[in-house]
């Protein structure tokens, strides 16, 4: 399946639905501080399907820490999540506009279709020739785009 970076302040969201991913097939890396996250990437030497960040940590925001990993992951997809909605984030400039978010709290169940929905409908290189690279609007609970 996909390797997964999951970087969440939040031990025990984090645990639960780290396991899910784990059970579902994904290899799960988990972090809950950019430094926790950095470390990780340093034992990691493969490469980082797909990021599941916390918007607002503790010590910094989601986007800075997408902004350091994703030059050395350039294939790397982006779900933010967050207990605050995408609108206000994005007024405080802790979400970047156009990207892919999630809601907290969410269901096992729509958590994990939408990461089947961002990985079918965000290729990875070696499906980008047959797929296209738009994900869908959805509605709370599903992932979406921010405004």
């Amino acid at each position: 399946m996909s390797t997964i970076l999951f970087v969440d302040d939040h031990h025990a969201f984090r645990t639960v639905f780290a396991e899910i991913l784990r059970n579902a097939g994904n290899t799960v890396l988990e972090a809950g501080t950019t430094d926790d996250a950095e470390h990780v990437l340093e034992r990691h030497s493969g490469p980082i399907d797909l990021l599941i960040i916390e918007a607002v940590l503790t010590t910094t925001n989601g986007s800075e820490i997408v902004q350091r990993i994703q030059p050395s992951h350039p294939e790397m997809r982006v779900l933010y999540i967050s207990e605050e909605s995408a609108s206000s984030l994005t007024q405080e400039g802790l979400l970047p506009k156009r990207t892919h978010f999630l809601h907290k709290p969410f269901e096992a169940e729509h958590f994990m279709t939408a990461l089947r929905d961002l990985v079918s409908k965000t290729p990875s290189k070696s499906r980008r020739a047959r797929q296209g690279n738009q994900v869908q609007k959805r509605t709370k609970g599903h992932a979406r785009r921010a405004a």
